[in-house]
């Protein structure tokens, strides 16, 4: 997809992914192309089965090597390609540079230490990793370390909003509500004060009106932090509140990217219309919500050109060729159909 700068804090390039299953190869990501800039909110959505959240994890190589299988690809951060680094080389990347916030709180904190071993664990792993010792530095003494990373932990629990956090550090997370709990998950990812946030579904799990509050507070980070932020979401009106860019993903294919206000605006490929004509409006009546028609395809067996070609209503004999390459439609705005490419009628 079109570069949003001429040097982007993330740059993934034709990444291929297959995962064994007992079934067969399932071929999950099918050369994926994505650009993130510095300070930048980028909204990846789709839906279910995607490869959304597979994408996100691919930036840290958190998917298990075998049952993956990369045939190909790059994924550039900062300049270097993690394809190619030691485990040893990501341990100092992974929470210190690029962290990840999931989608639910509660199967992500330990439910038996208490909030604040979890938070000094990880405060002490990313001082470990770091060639100066991080915010900790090396002159300490492993008590004052613990007592560094604590004060650390409890001050970035205030900033996220948690009020009395120098008490509640000490609590389980049994005794924090949902809202909470992603508020000290976020908090955890910012201890290793990263430039890219993964932040994987962070309000699924909760309520409208706490899906309000940390979508406010995430907002507000970026802004302090200059963070540049992946967010992975099925949920199109979140994106349209906090995200400048939105890449539309589908059966492993990035099919639209540009400005989240050009692409809602001018929404060009099948799929994207079909994603924002199943949002419910007030002047919507019961019976005339529209969804997509179909299923997402057996990814064993894919479709061999265009994987929406199936489902699509304008579907042409040269969609089941190949996947179509991207076409710019404006400066910040791209699109991969062949309705916008040398296969137009």
């Amino acid at each position: 997809m079109m570069p949003t700068s001429d040097h982007p804090l993330l740059d993934i390039r034709d990444l291929y992914l297959d995962i064994q299953v007992f079934e067969g190869t399932l071929h999950v990501l099918n050369g994926v192309n994505l650009r993130l800039a510095r300070g930048q909110v980028m909204g990846l959505v789709g839906e279910t089965g995607c490869g959304k959240t597979l994408t996100g994890l691919s930036v840290s190589r958190l998917v298990a090597t075998p049952p993956g299988r990369y045939p190909r690809g790059e994924i550039w951060f900062d300049g270097r390609n993690v394809m190619t680094l030691s485990e040893a080389e990501m341990l100092k990347l992974r929470g210190r540079r690029i962290a990840m916030i999931f989608q639910d709180p509660a199967t992500n904190l330990n439910p038996v230490f208490r909030i604040s071993e979890q938070m000094i664990d990880v405060a002490l792993h990313i001082a470990e990793t770091s060639d100066d010792g991080g915010f900790l530095g090396r002159r300490l003494s492993a008590r004052g370390r613990r007592q560094a990373a604590r004060r650390r932990a409890i001050a970035l629990l205030e900033h996220v909003g948690i009020e009395d956090a120098a008490h509640r550090i000490d609590g389980y997370p049994h005794e924090f509500s949902g809202g909470m709990r992603q508020r000290v998950l976020i908090a955890m990812a910012l201890l290793g004060q990263p430039q890219l946030l993964i932040a994987d579904e962070p309000t699924t799990a909760l309520d409208v009106s706490v899906q309000a509050q940390i979508l406010r507070l995430l907002y507000a980070l970026v802004k302090e932090y200059h963070l540049s932020v992946l967010l992975i979401t099925h949920n199109l009106g979140v994106v349209a509140q906090v995200c400048d860019e939105v890449a539309v993903m589908y059966a492993g294919n990035v099919v639209e990217c540009g400005s989240a206000h050009r692409v809602f605006k001018s929404p060009a490929h099948p799929y994207t219309r079909g994603l924002l004509r199943s949002i419910p409006t007030p002047q919507t009546r019961r019976g005339e919500l529209m969804g997509v028609p179909g299923n997402i395809p057996n990814l064993i067996q894919p479709p061999p050109g265009c994987r929406f070609e199936p489902r699509c209503p304008h579907a042409m004999p040269i969609c089941r060729t190949a996947f179509p390459s991207a076409v710019a439609l404006q400066a910040d705005h791209q699109v991969a159909c062949y309705l916008y490419g040398e296969g137009r009628p």
